[in-house]
């Protein structure tokens, strides 16, 4: 049985799709030139690690929602995001994952992400970023971690 509304908000679909469409567009709006970090108003300038931030929370909305629409060109732009973040020595890579820290909590979103995308967002990127996706991963694996839900992120990671 589908729902027409939310029991709980009485929000429909379409209105979520709103809301979530909203928050995109304000990411976007704080984007580096290819999308691969994000600097909200009021961070620290040139913190790697709070843009990765940003992207990470983002992305993985406009992952489910690139799931749901199919949209060529969010696909595109979501491309070039993860290919210059998970790209070393590009200007807007992503801090490598070499301490179990705030970087690695942010890799799980985009694990998760592109998981939720599936084959519709990993088949369209180049080899060259999916290897370099599964290295920058990769830096991550047998680090130490506090015995606490940081042991879930390294394991949604691998």
């Amino acid at each position: 049985m589908e729902l027409d509304r939310s029991p709980r908000t009485g929000w429909t679909r379409a209105r979520w799709e709103d809301c979530a469409d909203r928050l995109i567009a304000g990411a976007i709006a704080h984007s580096s030139p290819t999308g691969a970090r994000v600097r909200f108003p009021g961070t620290v300038p040139n913190d790697p690690t709070d843009e990765l931030e940003g992207f990470a929370r983002s992305f993985l909305l406009r992952a489910i929602r690139l799931a749901g629409s199919r949209d060529a060109d969010e696909l595109t732009r979501l491309a070039t995001a993860l290919d210059a973040g998970s790209r070393p020595g590009h200007p807007e890579a992503w801090p490598v994952l070499a301490e179990h820290d705030q970087a690695t909590v942010e890799a799980a979103a985009v694990a998760v992400g592109l998981h939720c995308a599936g084959p519709q967002l990993w088949d369209a990127l180049a080899s060259r970023t999916r290897e370099q996706l599964v290295d920058w991963f990769s830096a991550g694996r047998g680090l130490w971690c506090a015995d606490n839900n940081h042991v879930l992120l390294g394991a949604t990671i691998e």
